[in-house]
């Protein structure tokens, strides 16, 4: 039975060659140092095994990020710049000797209003320090509501294209 453990994937405290398989899922762009993070992945895999690597396209769910410029945002947060669907299988090439993506394409349609807010107000940790000096957090929650109501006024919902994907490295 697999046991979840919370650790620093640039030290993991696990033997050489310890698993037959590693996921890291949506969380490569969160760490400091790429590269030191993904020789540790490829440290605690047997030779023979598999580590699956999920991420999404720098330009997924545009349209949702373009409401959220128009709402006050000044900048977008460029985590996912980090590692992504378009760099993340030269980062992971460096460590690993075949890397394979698979692309998921696929879109959010959004008929109501308060599903976006809430996806808003769980992503302030990551946005409220982009926003404009003269745009307040509140006011910004208060833009977004607005601006997703009118999009689905006039279009019936919001809909975003999800880009992302899965490294497949052995």
């Amino acid at each position: 039975m697999a046991v979840p453990v919370c650790v620093d994937v640039a030290a993991l405290p696990f033997a050489e060659g310890a698993f037959d398989a590693v996921m890291a899922m949506h969380m490569l762009y969160h760490v400091e140092d790429i590269p030191a993070g993904v020789r540790e992945l490829r440290r605690v895999l047997r030779d023979d095994g598999t580590l699956l690597v999920s991420t999404n396209s720098v330009t997924s769910e545009r349209e949702f990020m373009d409401l959220l410029m128009a709402c006050g945002l000044k900048e977008l947060p460029v985590q996912d710049a980090r590692f992504s669907s378009e760099n993340g299988g030269e980062l992971l090439a460096e460590a690993f000797t075949d890397v394979r993506f698979f692309e998921e394409r696929s879109k959010f349609v959004v008929p109501d209003p308060g599903p976006v807010v809430n996806t808003v107000q769980s992503m302030r940790y990551s946005l409220e320090a982009h926003l404009a000096s003269s745009v307040t957090w509140e006011d910004f929650l208060f833009r977004v509501a607005d601006a997703a109501q009118d999009v689905v006024d006039r279009h019936g919902a919001l809909v975003t294209q999800s880009l992302s994907g899965v490294f497949v490295c052995r």
